[in-house]
């Protein structure tokens, strides 16, 4: 027997379809903020979590991606009406498969239930999911570290290793009452010509699942410099310091281009910039004046 688990996170609510005796408050804790008792049932999707033994036959499908990232090994396929994506967390360890139509209509989890890491994939996969899904609702999940200060929400963008996480605890140590909303992984929406953060439940290495909400006020990518200096980026210019912390699957053309105009209305509803910086507090002070003008 199985059972509706029922989640909300940016005021989208989706589903897991799971064994009855599943676990959540164990195996799914990043989620538990967002779980809900409520009876609507209009769900924007909902993932039919299965034993990897119930796997059916595989049609034949191209391989579009292959990559080793924080959801480990990962395999992009797909054919004319789906995709499928297979996890794999350690070398030689069990692999886990994800398959959807690309109308999202159909969506399906095969898991090695007795894999330690089953729990930390099922993560994964609902995250592959929401950030393509959401893409059609002027939503975006976006790769950044952010902070609100006085009500307004901070993101800091830039490549791994370039230290999002080292500016983000700056600004909690400069700036009194600043608060971490998310540390790898929140969602922007745009609501009534107003871009809002919401807190998710991926948060990469820091464990910040905080099911919160503000309008954001400003957005800086991030680079390592031998001087702090900050530059006001517009048009196109802001367009592309976004897009390569979106989370989309490029094949998927109607979802990337829902992206591109979400982006490229975020780029104009918000202040966007790149900050060259050093990891000390008057790169924060800078960073700060400058997507406060």
């Amino acid at each position: 027997m199985k059972r509706i688990f029922k989640f909300s996170v940016a005021d989208f609510l989706f589903g897991l379809l799971l064994p009855e005796d599943y676990d959540i408050k164990k195996e799914l804790v990043p989620l538990l903020p967002f779980y809900i008792e409520d009876t609507n049932t209009d769900f924007l999707f909902i993932i039919d979590c299965e034993d990897r033994a119930k796997t059916p036959r595989e049609s034949e499908q191209k391989l579009l991606e292959e990559s080793e990232n924080d959801m480990g090994h990962i395999c992009l396929m797909s054919d004319d009406n789906h995709f499928s994506v297979s996890f794999c967390q350690t070398p030689g360890g069990k692999e886990h498969l994800l398959c959807w139509d690309k109308m999202y209509t159909h969506i399906r989890a095969y898991l090695h239930w007795e894999d330690p890491y089953a729990s930390r994939v099922l993560l994964s996969m609902v995250r592959v999911i929401f950030s393509q899904v959401i893409l059609a609702e002027n939503a975006v999940a976006l790769h950044a570290s952010a902070v609100q200060l006085d009500g307004y929400a901070f993101l800091f963008m830039g490549r791994s290793g370039t230290g999002k996480s080292t500016h983000a605890d700056l600004w909690r140590a400069h700036f009194p009452d600043c608060e971490l909303i998310n540390d790898d992984n929140p969602i922007l929406k745009i609501e009534k010509e107003q871009v809002w953060i919401y807190g998710s439940p991926w948060s990469g290495k820091r464990h910040c699942y905080r099911n919160v909400k503000y309008p954001v006020k400003g957005i800086v990518r991030l680079r390592q410099s031998p001087q702090n200096l900050f530059c006001e980026k517009n048009g196109v210019d802001a367009f592309l310091q976004l897009l390569p912390g979106a989370s989309v699957i490029k094949q998927d053309k109607e979802r990337y281009n829902a992206l591109c105009g979400t982006l490229v209305r975020i780029s104009t509803l918000v202040s966007v910039g790149v900050m060259e910086c050093l990891p000390n507090q008057e790169a924060a002070q800078i960073c700060m004046d400058n997507l406060n003008k």
